[in-house]
């Protein structure tokens, strides 16, 4: 009887194909804790780009103020349809909550955008890049000369963003920014299938890469590189390319 319990209690929770195909996020609340669930205000359902069926259901909650940032957590599930083109159901896989950050317009959350998703090794020096971009971007607002170089790569000819460079960094918009990558990458190894993202060792420079989502008239991605030393920024790199989002 134990025995039988026990397998039955180790079953993966599934849902049926047609509740996972023709449903959305906010619908698919019932995958979370009641916990969870009371605290959701939004959420997001994409299929992902991998092999078989898979979907990624993420839902969030309302965010509050703390500090220079405005912070909300995320809650995420994966359906996965294994690798039928037609699955008849699908299995819910937990995934680690996390926490979003963005920055603060004018000390509100309301209506904020470019929340970034930092791994947990480095939220720290995440943040700290986040915040040296908006000086970055007020100083190439100003009219005084830059304490920092600027180098600039872009694969369209004309308009390029690097006929004024400057002007370029001034009008990123913070609310279309992504999660920074932080070079170079450090990783614990765990187990065989998980490691964990290591802080900065103390004092070593980091390149801080920060993505902006499409904003000049066409599908390409622009990059903010920030060379960081002692927690100054010493050279800026602007790179626009064409990424293909999955």
């Amino acid at each position: 009887m134990f025995l039988a319990l026990a397998l039955v209690l180790a079953q993966p929770q599934t849902m049926d194909a047609g509740a996972v195909e023709r449903g959305s996020a906010m619908g698919l609340t019932t995958l979370l804790s009641e916990t969870e669930r009371l605290q959701v205000v939004g959420g997001a359902m994409r299929q992902q780009f991998l092999p078989g069926k898979v979907y990624q259901v993420s839902w969030w909650t309302k965010p509050r103020l703390s500090g220079a940032f405005c912070e909300r957590q995320l809650f995420g599930r994966q359906l996965n349809g294994g690798n039928e083109e037609k699955p008849r159901s699908y299995a819910v896989e937990d995934q680690p909550n996390r926490v979003q950050f963005a920055l603060a317009g004018e000390g509100e959350c309301t209506d904020t955008a470019g929340w970034a998703s930092p791994l947990p090794g480095q939220i720290a020096v995440s943040l700290s890049a986040m915040q040296a971009f908006a000086e970055v971007r007020r100083l190439a607002a100003g009219g005084d000369k830059l304490p920092f170089a600027i180098a600039c790569q872009d694969e369209v000819a004309k308009p390029s963003i690097c006929d004024r460079p400057r002007e370029t960094l001034a009008m990123l918009a913070p609310g279309r920014m992504g999660t920074p990558r932080i070079e170079p990458q450090a990783y614990r190894q765990d187990a065989p299938n998980i490691r964990t993202a290591l802080p900065p060792q103390a004092g070593e420079p980091v390149v801080a890469v920060i993505p902006f989502s499409p904003g000049m008239g066409d599908a390409r991605t622009t990059f903010v590189s920030l060379r960081m030393e002692a927690g100054r920024v010493v050279a800026v790199e602007l790179r626009r390319s064409t990424v293909i989002y999955h």
